[in-house]
């Protein structure tokens, strides 16, 4: 089964796991998902990106494709866990904007039951109508940043690179409760096909 898989930078996983590319790796350890018993997958790349703070964390991964066998478990779409895994090849350019987790969140979060306020404005933010908010949002931050970056010269980025970094941890979170509600409604959703939406964009 195609898989997709987020290593750190010296090509290993939690735990120390090295994965060259071409070499089996298998689960030798008990338990569920979250344990030594399975190996980590997802169904999509992006979704493995958007995931990832919430999951693994690793900072600047590599998304990996790979080959995945034996038994398995699958965590309502967010994550998959397989016994056995090889990496096939390293994949290149596969990045999720901060408005594109954010355009994830609200797809997700249209799944389940939701007031009819929210979705008409989520649908006014999702088609561009009502973006003033976030425009507003947005001025703000700027303003802020700018008198932030008389205060610490230092570092000007520090500021945009947390938000961002809350942004991405958000559209995981969002992503989360959105399946775990919708499994506790008796029914999935499908992630991959929400985050190929977005990211087709």
């Amino acid at each position: 089964m195609k898989q997709y898989k987020l290593l750190n930078q010296d090509r290993t996983s939690h735990g120390g796991m090295k994965w060259p590319i071409g070499t089996w790796n298998e689960a030798v350890g008990g338990g569920g998902l979250c344990s030594g018993g399975y190996l980590h997958s997802y169904d999509d790349p992006y979704l493995a990106i958007v995931m990832n703070p919430i999951h693994a964390n690793i900072c600047d991964p590599i998304v990996c494709e790979v080959k995945a066998q034996g038994a398995s478990l699958n965590d309502n779409g967010l994550k998959r866990g397989h016994k056995h895994m090889k990496v096939i090849r390293d994949l290149h350019g596969i990045r999720v904007s901060t408005n594109q987790r954010v355009r994830f969140a609200i797809l997700c979060s249209l799944e389940v039951d939701q007031s009819e306020d929210y979705v008409s404005w989520s649908s006014d933010w999702l088609s561009g109508k009502d973006t003033a908010p976030a425009a507003r949002a947005a001025g703000a931050a700027r303003a802020e940043a700018a008198a932030a970056a008389e205060a610490a010269a230092a570092a000007p980025w520090a500021r945009a690179a947390r938000a961002a970094a809350e942004a991405a941890a958000w559209a995981a979170e969002a992503a989360a409760w959105a399946a775990a509600a919708a499994a506790a409604e008796g029914r999935g959703i499908d992630l991959v096909k929400l985050i190929n939406k977005v990211t087709a964009l």
